[in-house]
């Protein structure tokens, strides 16, 4: 699976601020026909002048086959869906609570789809392998905002092991002990700690051969204030972290693999 967003009013890569979709996390990275893949959005919707307050966050989706999307096409959904749906999440105070960013969403926030039976049957063995995509597209409004993100669905023919499984971090090392977790108030590294390493895996080349690979995984760092010295880090590499003069920030950090897997995020200070 692989994700991206869009909107017109591309925010700086670490703010966590105005409405925008940081992931879109699923339960299996890639699948099997038949299969059913629950998805839950991560959301940033925040801004330090708006106080507490709830406001609606409408989402829409749409399932369908990837019109060719590494190919240049648009990550958009014809007329010709598997499924599609709707709902609102209710934003209790901003940002976020905390329950949004994590895995503890209602049902309602979570999006789950099925994979149809049969779409690899006619397919040679080797591609069906390799897998074939379906697009799942995601758009998010509240008022006059509205952003949108997309993930590619792989369907594979391979089976357990051999399939991509989720990635997490289970710790930051750095980050000021308690509950919640807090940043430090001084210039300090910080640095993931990682649930397993980047797991080696197999693709089938056009001639039939089968090729050795190992996937490349990456921290992506979030913050209210204060500032990162990069946005993005390899694997469980450390990030240089600097405060703001006051205020207590509040972060995120979510780890990916290059194979389309996103972390439910590491909360600090919600």
């Amino acid at each position: 699976m692989l994700s991206a967003c869009g909107s017109d009013k591309l925010p700086k890569p670490q703010e966590l601020g105005p409405l925008r979709v940081l992931g879109l996390s699923a339960d299996k990275p890639e699948t099997n026909e038949g299969d059913t893949v629950t998805i839950t959005p991560i959301v940033s919707d925040y801004s330090s002048a708006s106080g507490s307050g709830a406001r609606t966050l409408d989402y829409e989706w749409a399932f369908c086959t990837d019109p060719g999307i590494a190919f240049g096409a648009s990550p958009v959904c014809g007329p010709t869906l598997i499924s599609s749906g709707s709902g609102s999440i209710l934003a209790a105070e901003a940002p976020l609570t905390s329950a949004i960013f994590s895995g503890a969403v209602g049902a309602g926030d979570q999006i789950s789809v099925t994979v149809p039976a049969g779409i690899l049957a006619a397919l040679p063995s080797a591609q069906a392998s390799n897998g074939v995509a379906l697009l799942l597209t995601y758009s998010l409004s509240a008022g006059s905002d509205t952003v949108r993100s997309f993930r590619r669905i792989i369907v594979t023919s391979r089976t357990g092991a051999e399939l991509n499984g989720p990635v997490s971090i289970t710790s930051i090392t750095g980050l000021v002990a308690g509950t919640p977790l807090t940043f430090p108030t001084e210039k300090s590294d910080l640095t993931p700690v990682l649930a397993s390493s980047a797991d080696s895996y197999t693709v089938v080349s056009s001639t039939g051969a089968t090729l050795s690979r190992t996937e490349k995984l990456t921290a992506s760092w979030y913050t209210t204030d204060g500032e990162f010295e990069f946005s993005r880090t390899d694997g469980d590499s450390s990030n240089s972290w600097t405060p703001p003069d006051s205020g207590a920030p509040l972060g995120l950090v979510i780890l990916r693999d290059d194979r389309g897997a996103v972390s439910l995020p590491i909360e600090i200070g919600f």
